[in-house]
């Protein structure tokens, strides 16, 4: 293992350790861990971003030697999105080193105005990452609990019953949750209340088995 290697594990070890102030100081000595990855792997200035550390991000931001087209999604730099894809039109639907669609990475972050010009451009809105998540951008929005990205997507056209690893639709992801505005929206906007997964679970035993009464309620009353 060479220097940066090592340098990239150690601080992967601290990401996970979440000490914020502790990253920040090891990131000052050493911001080149910032653009290094693993191999196919997010880069360190991600790894920061999909970690949430709030505190951590616009530090890291101000000492990444360059930030590149997926990072600038994840920190919702809207106006470096565009010049980039601008650029270079080949990388609006381009999956990142780990899998996941600009668009996805936009709505999993929650930057709903990166998302949205993403779409406006033409953004596949239904595009699976090539990872076994096969995670789409409607499935991300309802991970990060977005009820704007969601009525965003399918206003778009998003398909609202797009399966994802396991036969997990969105309805199943939302009712998991417990999160009702995003459950109505999804059925108001035509999802299958009895769709199973490949285990046979429905949006509505996944609900009872969460305890999301309010959820079970609604759900209910539609059948």
């Amino acid at each position: 293992m060479n220097d940066a290697s090592k340098l990239f594990e150690e601080f992967k070890t601290l990401l996970q350790e979440r000490n914020e102030e502790q990253i920040i100081e090891f990131l000052t000595s050493n911001p080149t861990v910032l653009v290094n990855s693993d191999e196919d792997g997010p880069s360190g200035l991600m790894l920061i971003a999909y970690h949430r550390l709030a505190n951590v991000m616009p530090v890291a931001q101000q000492l990444a030697p360059s930030v590149g087209l997926y990072e600038s999604i994840a920190y919702g730099l809207l106006q470096k999105v565009k010049d980039t894809i601008s650029t270079d039109s080949s990388l609006l639907n381009r999956a990142a080193p780990d899998g996941f669609s600009p668009l996805c990475l936009a709505a999993y972050f929650a930057q709903y105005e990166v998302a949205s010009w993403l779409s406006e451009q033409g953004a596949d809105l239904n595009q699976a990452a090539t990872n076994p998540s096969q995670v789409a951008p409607i499935h991300a929005a309802v991970a990060a609990k977005h009820l704007g990205l969601v009525q965003l997507l399918l206003s778009k056209g998003a398909d609202v019953n797009l399966t994802q690893a396991q036969g997990v639709s969105p309805l199943h992801s939302a009712a998991h949750r417990g999160n009702l505005q995003i459950v109505k929206a999804l059925v108001e906007a035509g999802a299958d209340i009895h769709a199973q997964m490949d285990s046979g679970e429905t949006a509505v035993s996944f609900a009872e088995k969460e305890g999301h009464q309010q959820v079970i309620d609604y759900l209910n009353c539609q059948v």
